[in-house]
């Protein structure tokens, strides 16, 4: 996994996971797209790179299993019919094509629009050695959630 952090620290406009692929002759489009959006700083953008497409003779090098796993469990939170590289999954909520900026684009206005945004607040501090995440719990009940925490170095 590969991701690039915010400019400043104003709320995002989204999250960005393309799911892509060293061997996958449709993808460097998608990264480009990927890279173009992480330069206006107003994105969160992870990279997750799959290894179904080790079988062609170019083993991706940042590929993993575990990357693998995820796709397929946004595939049967979509009630897909099957995994695709590249795959960009906006907010977690909606996939689109990774090499098409006016779906991604598209996808991040229509789910700020209907209010599925980035909605629940999230904070961070360090408490000597210890990072504490703090994140307001949803009314309605228990909600099942997964923290991914990203380190980025600075450039």
């Amino acid at each position: 996994m590969a991701g690039a952090a915010l400019a400043d620290s104003s709320p995002p406009r989204g999250v960005i996971e393309l799911f892509t692929s060293q061997g996958c002759s449709s993808c460097p489009p998608a990264d480009t797209v990927l890279s173009e959006l992480v330069k206006r700083g107003d994105v969160v953008a992870l990279a997750y790179h799959v290894d179904y497409w080790d079988y062609l003779g170019w083993r991706d090098s940042f590929g993993t299993p575990e990357n693998t796993a995820r796709q397929y469990e946004y595939m049967k939170s979509f009630k897909a019919q099957s995994v695709y590289t590249p795959q960009a999954v906006i907010n977690g909520r909606r996939h689109v094509n990774g090499a098409s900026r006016r779906d991604i684009e598209g996808a991040l206005s229509e789910l700020k629009r209907a209010r599925r945004g980035l909605n629940v607040e999230v904070s961070a501090t360090y408490s000597g050695s210890s990072l504490l995440i703090e994140a307001d719990a949803a009314s309605g009940g228990p909600h099942e959630a997964e923290v991914v925490v990203v380190y980025f170095d600075p450039p």
